[in-house]
């Protein structure tokens, strides 16, 4: 015995809704409202995008660790990975490690004179951080 759909639901009927026909004007105008969507995007970015450049702040020390990603994001691989190890100990709060890569970084012969400005700018302000987060002497 072989049912049809209109057997097992008979208040069923073939859909004539506006999503199976392309051509109905509400399926033109929600295309064009995507497609406008889709061209304005690239405008609501920032022309100059200086924001995400902002130093990081940590315990009142400004630290440009964008400026260092940026400065290492390709080039000599050595040197990029030492600014990646770099990023990720001071994100952990590794600052006696991110001292130890930087201070690799610094000494490679590879580097721009802009990347070796980085490095060492970075390097002072890590440093200042490392020696605040040293517990002192007496407790």
């Amino acid at each position: 015995m072989s049912l049809k759909a209109n057997e097992i639901c008979p208040t069923r009927q073939p859909s004539t809704s506006s999503a199976s026909n392309p051509s109905h004007p509400r399926n033109w105008a929600f295309a064009l409202m995507f497609a406008a969507v889709l061209v304005a995007m690239p405008s609501c970015s920032k022309s100059n995008d200086h924001t995400s450049l902002a130093p990081v702040e940590v315990n009142g020390v400004k630290v440009d660790m964008p400026k260092l990603q940026q400065a290492f994001a390709t080039g000599d691989p050595q040197a990029v990975n030492c600014a990646r190890e770099t990023t990720l100990a001071f994100r952990y709060k590794d600052f006696v490690g991110a001292l130890a890569q930087l201070d690799k970084l610094v000494n490679l012969p590879s580097l721009t004179d802009e990347q070796k400005k980085v490095a060492n700018q970075v390097l002072e302000q890590v440093k200042t951080l490392a020696t605040q987060s040293q517990p002192s002497a007496g407790h």
